[in-house]
């Protein structure tokens, strides 16, 4: 019996040693000291709190479904009367399929809900009463509730029903087909100055009407499916990122696939698609040749503010005058965006809490209605708040995406691409406006995005649970 004790002891100093001294191996011919893990138990705890946060499930076909339904219902140009509402297949589809989604969203959880969540809830909460305020109670209820299904039902969608890695590359395996088939009638289109894709959506139903705008650089401007070729281009520019990104390798779709929706962005000669596109190229560029150095994003950042100085410095004009001149095809549209943002934003101030609803803004005479800025209708519509809650849910998801790394590398190929796409988009906007397919896209993609960010809050409130126990 004393012999068993004295082996099981001898046993256990031996496996004391093994996983405290360093093991000798054979690296390219030679013998190197290699220290062991010593935190095994802790990494594999972990990955098991990684799979109950974003559980590696299979991609089933009721989820496939929604999601291609979804994306092609964006994608048709058709519009029915139903009463008072005017519905696309996209709305109607939203219509639909919301209290589903809000039941799974809110009580099944399939992933945890989260401060981007909140956010959303508090920018259409707050978007309703400022609707109410300015507008009358009885004026209110359709476009208060178009508003809630076109901003929280394309982002429950997207939260719902893409929650892991298989059910991101489906969305973006479906957003980019559909990119690559609508460029074939939008090269048409710019070549022609016929709007083929509506054209042909006119002999099955009522569809948008062409929109007749001057050529540029001897092209026509083309719309394909969308009310507008600005709408056109920024959806399409959109899916640069996630077809370079999220697609698997060695895919058919990821070697055609950003030359595509490419051509298709270009086809709408937008000023917004084309600042978008530049931009997640700059952003591919910059982390393909700083790839060996983690804190690159950081480096841009100071590089990002040094130039906003110098330029605030050296110009006469702000940073704001310049990049509003350099993003634009014409001085005359640069002015006439200049001026949008000088009144529209006093406008703003004037009303802070909860702008002016629908009603008319303070301009000159020579000025038209329409605002060519995204985040100041926000602003003039709904207030100032609902702006900053809709503007840092967009923030907070990139920011909490890039703050999170793997398991593994598909995984942070899905982080870049999702967020190169919606920061892309996210500045372009604010020299055009978005509505109906293109304003839900946004809200779908960011819906999709947040889960990429989730496993590590969660690890990180997990850590400081676990301190807070084991603190004496």
């Amino acid at each position: 019996m004393r012999r068993s004790r004295l082996m099981r002891d001898k046993d256990t100093a031996s496996a004391a040693r093994t996983h405290s001294q360093p093991k000798v191996v054979l690296r390219n011919g030679r013998l190197v000291h290699t220290q062991p893990p010593v935190n095994e138990p802790q990494q594999d705890q972990e990955v098991e709190l990684r799979h109950e946060i974003v559980p590696d499930v299979p991609l089933g076909g009721g989820r496939k479904a929604l999601i291609l339904l979804f994306v092609v219902a964006l994608l048709l140009p058709f519009n029915v009367n139903l009463g008072p509402l005017r519905l696309t297949p996209a709305t109607f589809f939203l219509l639909l399929a919301f209290l589903p989604l809000l039941g799974i969203w809110l009580f099944r959880k399939p992933t945890p809900i989260t401060a981007p969540d909140y956010m959303i809830l508090g920018f259409v909460a707050w978007a309703a009463t400022a609707i109410i305020i300015n507008q009358g109670l009885a004026l209110s209820i359709e476009p208060i509730g178009l508003h809630i299904l076109q901003t929280l039902g394309a982002f429950m969608t997207g939260r719902v029903l893409v929650r892991d890695d298989k059910s991101m590359m489906f969305m973006a395996k479906t957003a980019v087909i559909a990119g690559c088939v609508l460029a074939v009638p939008a090269v048409l289109e710019s070549l022609t100055g016929r709007p083929v894709a509506l054209q042909l959506a006119g002999l099955i139903g009522p569809s948008w009407p062409g929109v007749n705008m001057s050529p540029r650089m001897g092209l026509h401007r083309a719309q394909a499916s969308f009310e507008h070729p600005i709408l056109f281009g920024i959806f399409a520019a959109s899916l640069v990122s996630l077809a370079v990104y999220c697609l698997p390798k060695g895919a058919f779709w990821k070697k055609i696939g950003p030359v595509g929706v490419v051509v298709a962005a270009v086809t709408s000669l937008s000023a917004g698609a084309l600042l978008s596109l530049n931009m997640q190229f700059g952003l591919m560029l910059w982390n393909y040749v700083l790839r060996a150095y983690e804190n690159r994003w950081k480096i841009l950042g100071v590089l990002v503010v040094l130039l906003y100085i110098a330029v605030d410095l050296v110009s006469v004009r702000t940073p704001f005058h310049v990049l509003v001149n350099y993003a634009t095809f014409s001085s005359g549209s640069a002015y006439t965006r200049i001026l949008i943002w000088e009144y529209g934003s006093a406008e703003a101030l004037r009303n802070p809490f909860f702008g002016i609803g629908f009603g008319e803004w303070e301009r000159p005479s020579y000025m038209g209605p329409s605002i060519d800025n995204f985040w100041l209708v926000q602003a003039l519509h709904y207030g100032m708040p609902a702006c900053f809650l809709l503007m840092g849910m967009m923030i907070l998801i990139m920011v909490r995406a890039g703050n999170s790394n793997g398991p593994g590398e598909m995984r942070d190929s899905l982080r870049r691409g999702a967020i190169f796409a919606l920061l892309g988009t996210c500045v372009s906007i604010g020299s055009v406006h978005l509505w109906n397919s293109s304003y839900m896209w946004l809200m779908f993609l960011a819906g999709s995005s947040v889960w990429l960010g989730l496993d590590s809050v969660l690890l990180s409130k997990a850590g400081k649970r676990k301190s807070a126990r084991t603190a004496p």
